[in-house]
């Protein structure tokens, strides 16, 4: 995770990719790695990105592993891609609302997280990658129970299929 961030920009060219494969593929690793949690994709409208797609990867993956690690056994994580926005909700605790401002910040790690694995750097990497590809990331509790992740990707999106598809 520490390389990554340190990484930032160092990859040059941008290419074509299929957002919501890239996010199939994600889910599939998701499920082989928390068996126990429900993971249930919403709709995922096809998108074409014109960015990286390695970072993109990773970012992807943080979000979904963190929403698996907080969802627990016989949780739920529900995920959709829509107008370039995709959403990460769990049905977990949510975040302590001192420390939402905070969960994008690199080594932050909440009282509650601080028991659990990692070192406070998934957010941050997904924030930077966010921001890479022109776009924002937000973190809120989720009506009902639960935190939800929204990462937008503005103008580097669109509705589609690309060329290698």
């Amino acid at each position: 995770g520490l390389l990554e961030l340190a990484r930032g920009g160092a990859q040059v060219e941008k290419s074509e990719f299929q957002l919501d494969e890239l996010i199939e593929d994600a889910l599939e690793r998701a499920r082989t790695r928390f068996p126990a949690v429900s993971w249930q994709a919403g709709h995922l409208e096809p998108t074409v990105v014109d960015g990286y797609r390695h970072r993109m990867e990773r970012a992807a993956w943080n979000l979904l592993e963190n929403a698996g690690k907080w969802s627990g056994e016989g949780g739920l994580v529900e995920i959709s891609l829509a107008g370039g926005e995709l959403q990460v909700r769990d049905h977990g605790p949510g975040f302590a609302e001192e420390d939402r401002p905070l969960v994008f910040d690199r080594f932050y790690r909440s009282a509650a997280a601080r028991s659990m694995p990692g070192a406070g750097l998934g957010l941050a990497i997904v924030r930077e990658v966010a921001e890479a590809h022109g776009g924002t990331v937000e973190a809120e509790n989720a009506g009902g129970g639960g935190a939800l992740v929204r990462l937008s990707l503005d103008g580097a999106a669109r509705p589609g299929a690309g060329e290698n598809s």
